[in-house]
């Protein structure tokens, strides 16, 4: 499995134009023709068809012990790519026969999109998705996973993935805290594409599990001026300086579709071996 690769980043001012590329969970956004979903190995799109069936919301996750190393009894301030990369879920741990998307590691920006907010201040939420790119703080290592449901022909019913990002002191209570801030006020934004298409995104807080050191939920609907629709349902943890942040994209409508527990589980403990010197074994 590639571990070490591009996130899923979404911007709420670039939502309505082409898509966002997608490595390994890469970003979703509608393209500018919304009866195209590009190919799932190349881009993700959030604009399912209305007729697609929708995908099962169930996710069998695996666990695995842990080896400990020579001795490091000392948790980490932080966590490197590569410790990160360490504790990502395997592929065992994502959706049952879905297709596990990798690619290079990079940044993919914001997509140079251009597009427009009547609430640019919401645009920060979007942070959430992406949290080793995020711009108010910077990471220190991150790492990804990511699925795809395929529905074939190039087309996806859903994905699901896993981004982890761990920061200096402070940050990911920063991130986490105006993620939560921002919600309760972006309910309703109009976002306009650089084409000039119009959507409407909405940001409504769900319950979080009761994992790690801080949690939050969070669904983003965003819907198309002809009706259509697709959903985020995220969900991040902090485990001290480390968040880790799971999203079902449901790409066939508004049902509201959250990553399964027992994955979000698994990759917290995952997470909470190696700040403890240990290896996660798969």
């Amino acid at each position: 499995m590639t571990r070490r690769t591009r996130p899923l980043r979404r911007t709420a001012r670039h939502a309505a134009a082409a898509l966002l590329p997608l490595v390994l969970f890469a970003a979703t956004a509608c393209s500018s023709g919304a009866d195209d979903v590009v190919d799932a190995a190349d881009s993700a799109a959030r604009s399912g068809g209305p007729s697609a069936p929708a995908p099962s919301a169930s996710a069998t996750a695996t666990g695995g012990g842990f080896a400990a190393e020579s001795p490091k009894s000392a948790q980490f301030a932080y966590l490197t790519d590569d410790q990160l990369a360490s504790a990502l879920v395997p592929n065992s741990a994502l959706p049952e026969g879905w297709t596990v998307v990798g690619g290079d590691d990079g940044d993919d920006g914001d997509g140079g999109d251009g597009g427009t907010s009547d609430k640019p201040e919401c645009d920060a939420i979007d942070e959430i998705l992406s949290p080793g790119n995020a711009e108010s703080v910077t990471a220190r290592g991150r790492a990804s996973v990511m699925a795809v449901d395929s529905a074939g022909g190039g087309k996806a019913y859903a994905m699901v993935g896993v981004n982890l990002a761990s920061f200096s002191a402070g940050d990911a209570e920063k991130l986490l805290a105006e993620v939560e801030r921002l919600v309760p006020l972006c309910g309703d934004v109009r976002i306009t594409s650089s084409e000039g298409q119009v959507f409407r995104s909405g940001n409504v807080m769900q319950k979080a599990p009761a994992l790690g050191d801080q949690a939050l939920a969070l669904a983003q609907t965003t819907r198309t001026a002809d009706g259509r629709s697709w959903v985020h349902g995220i969900v991040a943890v902090r485990v001290g300086t480390t968040i880790v942040e799971s999203t079902y994209v449901n790409l066939t409508g508004s049902q509201v579709i959250l990553p399964d527990e027992e994955l979000v589980r698994t990759q917290v403990e995952r997470v909470q071996a190696v700040l403890a010197g240990k290896t996660p074994v798969d």
